[in-house]
Formats: C-alpha cells, structure tokens, sequence
C-alpha cells in the first residue's frame, strides 16, 4: 500500500484479525463486522470494500457530507456473487449510544494492540 492509501486507506492482516479473535474467545466476546466511513460520498461499497471483504463479518459504511454523518448501511460479502450485498443490522435497546472515550484507538491502548 503506497503513503498516499495509508491516509485513506487501512487494512488488517488476516493474522492479526485471528490474534484478535483468538483472544477475544477466550472471554466470550467476537469481531462481527468492520466499519469505516466514506467522507464526502455515500454509503455504496467500493470496489476496494468488495476486493478487501472477508465472509462471515458485518461491514458498516457510514456517508459523510460536509463533515456531518448522513447515512449509514450495511453489507456482507456473497462470495458466490463477489459483491457486497446489503444486510440488515440490529442494534439491541439501550446499546445504540457510542461512547466517545470508548473510540476505536482507544480499544486499541486498552487491548494492547496499538
């Protein structure tokens, strides 16, 4: 991945992803999807979304216009098809507040991970 992608771009080695979900089993818990956000632009997966998609997860894509959050949308690969298809996602009661101090870097320092 060139400098220029690393700005706008992540990826996740399948062998840190299974690192990940070997220790999260271990208590209980499992990765269910990814999320990432496409500012200025909708919630459509890209043809980099489809090509880096993994079976079996939640991908989340939230659309950002003028640096306020529109509308969000769900996918999971169909491997048979190649392509993203929308999903629908559940959020239980009382669990649909994020938790600023609780962000994605912050998990991150308080797995160890960073």
């Amino acid at each position: 991945m060139s400098q220029e992608d690393r700005h706008r771009r992540f990826e996740i080695r399948a062998e840190e992803l299974r690192e990940v979900e070997e220790r999260l089993a271990r208590t209980g818990k499992f990765v269910s999807g990814f999320y990432h956000s496409h500012p200025d632009g909708d919630p459509t997966p890209s043809i980099h979304d489809v090509v880096g998609a993994w079976p079996w997860y939640s991908y989340l894509i939230l659309g950002v216009t003028a640096g306020s959050s529109e509308t969000v949308a769900a996918f999971e690969l169909n491997t048979a098809a190649g392509r993203l298809e929308p999903h629908r996602v559940i959020i239980p009661p009382g669990e649909s507040k994020l938790d600023p101090e609780r962000d994605s870097m912050n998990l991150l320092a308080e797995s160890g991970e960073r």
